[in-house]
């Protein structure tokens, strides 16, 4: 292809985009380290990247911000809408289904499937809407708790600085075919 020659390498300091981050930055508690590439990437002018899930795996966690969450985690739960600690990531994942991204697509059918009906551990009528948390059936105090700890871990992030970035990079992420034209950009 290259009829034996090789390419005289171009210093990182000439190159126009050097990195693309393309696909999924899991939930921070369960593997942290593509979101922290991505933090040292997002705001680089040379960097290109984009994620189809930030905006629910890492955006939706902005509430971790609340005072009531950075809490203890027995502490009483006190935040003035006692269903967020379930419904907290509700909007940020509700982005319309890209078939190409299966973990968005599925949890966009579930929150966008009205009609079914969702119970709290008491067996009162909570909404059309499932839990992100994974079930309803967890009482307030416990769902404050399991929030509580999942907030740990989003403590490195800084919303103020990354809300934008993290909504421009999910609004990117159109699916396969606009990553490679804009790989194909670079």
């Amino acid at each position: 292809l290259l009829s034996g020659r090789v390419p005289k390498p171009l210093p990182w300091a000439e190159r126009n985009q050097v990195v693309f981050l393309g696909g999924h930055v899991p939930k921070l508690y369960l593997m942290p380290l593509r979101y922290l590439i991505w933090q040292q990437l997002y705001a680089n002018p040379r960097a290109w990247t984009q994620s189809f899930g930030i905006n629910c795996t890492v955006g939706a966690y902005e509430i971790c911000d609340h005072p009531d969450l950075r809490k203890p985690r027995g502490a009483p739960a006190t935040h003035p809408d006692k269903h967020v600690y379930h419904t907290f990531c509700n909007d940020a994942c509700a982005a319309p289904p890209d078939a190409s991204h299966v973990h968005t697509a599925t949890r966009s059918k579930a929150i966008n499937a009205r009609g079914k009906e969702y119970r709290d551990s008491e067996g009162n009528f909570v909404g059309d809407q499932p839990s992100c948390l994974g079930t309803w059936r967890q009482t307030t105090q416990h769902a404050a708790a399991k929030l509580r700890d999942d907030c740990l871990r989003y403590r490195v992030v800084d919303y103020k600085a990354e809300a934008a970035a993290i909504r421009r990079d999910t609004a990117r992420s159109a699916g396969r075919e606009q990553y490679l034209e804009a790989a194909s950009r670079s």
